[in-house]
């Protein structure tokens, strides 16, 4: 498990990498009321993937690696709260493949 300075949760299982909303970026957030994913087929780092609109917050987040997304969590764009959640399982946002091991392991242990 990693961690991004701005916010995220990344988990490798597999050569997935699941990216999620840590309690640090639920904390900076607060309340999520509404979230949209960019629904690119490929993330990069410089680029936005997620805005969001939050009790503390209107942002666009950028994503924290990049690679070829496999998934987008589209049920938690659905129902925002589900970013809200501090089970993993709930709160993850888009599952990648192709990211660079080396990138990922720059990545913040804590």
């Amino acid at each position: 498990m990693k961690y991004s300075e701005n916010g995220f949760w990344i988990e490798e299982n597999d050569d997935v990498y699941t990216i999620g909303l840590s309690t640090k970026g639920q904390d900076e957030l607060g309340s999520i009321k509404f979230a949209e994913f960019s629904h690119d087929e490929y993330l990069k780092t410089d680029q936005p993937f997620l805005s969001i609109e939050a009790l503390k917050a209107v942002t666009d987040l950028m994503a924290p690696l990049d690679g070829k997304v496999l998934y987008w969590h589209e049920e938690a764009e659905d129902d925002p709260d589900l970013l809200n959640e501090l089970d993993m399982n709930h709160n993850w946002i888009v599952k990648l493949t192709e990211v660079s091991k080396s990138h990922f392991n720059q990545l913040l242990d804590q």
